[in-house]
């Protein structure tokens, strides 16, 4: 097979090499083999217009009125309407001795009315118990929506998102150089700016974010991961250097950044990372995309990662080949 020209793997050292100065991991989307072997996941079937949700995760419903301030005002009621009847009780048989008079006995009805004005007031007490007993749930609120298909089903781009790299074996052909489009890769072109959404405990959200071919690269929160309020920066590109393993090679120059504010906050549940990817993509891997990866580069031990190894246990991959999407989740941000 070809040899990847020089230009082409100092070029992709020089881009990727920007990661390093930041702080923080950085997420590198490279859309070919890893060495590990994996199962492909099942395939979803899904609609053109359709992006593949995971069900929302339940979250606790908060009443708007404490049930135990319902109890006090019902207590207050039949206290209140209770010490009214015993008065007017009292007050009739009074008024009765004092002109001699017998006793006047209920009336059945007035027996039946009474019994079941009781047992109102005992089943409104139970009810308003089991209320404050009882923890009703929910499904998390989603954020937004975003199209699906790596055109977007012509409703239109939305923000954000670059193309990929693509690590592959030395066997698929020559690597073009970072940004150059002249054999088919669309990386380079398009990067979109830094975005940012807020994360608040117990809400799930959707984030999305495409280059200018409507490509879209989305992260999916679930409920509660996270345990306060938290700012989650999306910085397309590459930071000041990182070091490229030798068994990678690259051929676009696409990387994304996930970094929270407060930088203390980590994740409790993972988040579902999705990707689109071109035909030319497929085309590079040879039409294999169970080869398809996301790369996670950890500052600390200088070296990448498959993504989907941020999980204990380990996370699947699901791909999506009718849309050219696959999904991951991972457990960390970086």
């Amino acid at each position: 097979m070809a040899e990847a020209p020089a230009a082409a793997p100092e070029a992709t050292q020089e881009v990727a090499a920007g990661a390093a100065v930041t702080a923080t991991p950085e997420m590198l989307m490279q859309d070919v083999p890893t060495e590990l072997s994996r199962e492909p996941a099942p395939e979803m079937k899904a609609a053109a217009s359709e992006l593949p949700q995971p069900e929302p995760e339940p979250v606790p419903l908060a009443l708007p009125v404490s049930p135990w301030l319902l109890m006090g005002l019902l207590a207050l009621v039949v206290v209140t309407g209770g010490g009214t009847w015993f008065v007017r009780a009292r007050a009739e048989q009074d008024w009765l001795k004092s002109h001699a008079l017998a006793p006047r006995k209920m009336e059945k009805r007035e027996i039946i009315f009474l019994a079941l004005a009781v047992l109102a007031v005992l089943a409104l007490a139970l009810g308003i118990y089991w209320f404050a007993t009882t923890t009703f749930y929910v499904p998390a609120p989603q954020a937004m929506q975003y199209p699906s298909g790596p055109a977007g089903d012509g409703k239109g781009p939305l923000p954000g998102a670059g193309d990929k790299n693509i690590p592959a074996s030395g066997d698929k052909g020559p690597v073009p150089a970072p940004g150059d489009t002249s054999t088919g890769s669309k990386g380079g072109p398009g990067s979109p700016a830094a975005q940012s959404f807020t994360l608040s405990p117990g809400m799930g959200y959707n984030f999305s974010a495409s280059d200018d071919q409507g490509r879209i690269v989305a992260v999916d929160v679930p409920a509660d991961a996270v345990v306060e309020e938290t700012t989650i920066n999306y910085i397309p590109g590459y930071a000041s250097s990182i070091p490229v393993s030798t068994d990678l090679q690259f051929f676009s120059e696409y990387a994304f950044t996930l970094r929270p504010s407060p930088q203390s906050a980590e994740l409790l549940k993972p988040i579902t990372i999705s990707i689109d990817y071109g035909d030319e993509v497929v085309s590079a891997v040879q039409g294999d995309e169970n080869r398809l990866s996301l790369y996670w580069w950890s500052s600390s031990e200088q070296q990448w990662f498959d993504a989907a190894t941020t999980c204990e246990p380990q996370s699947t991959y699901e791909l999506l080949p009718d849309i050219n999407r696959f999904l991951v989740p991972v457990c960390k941000m970086g």
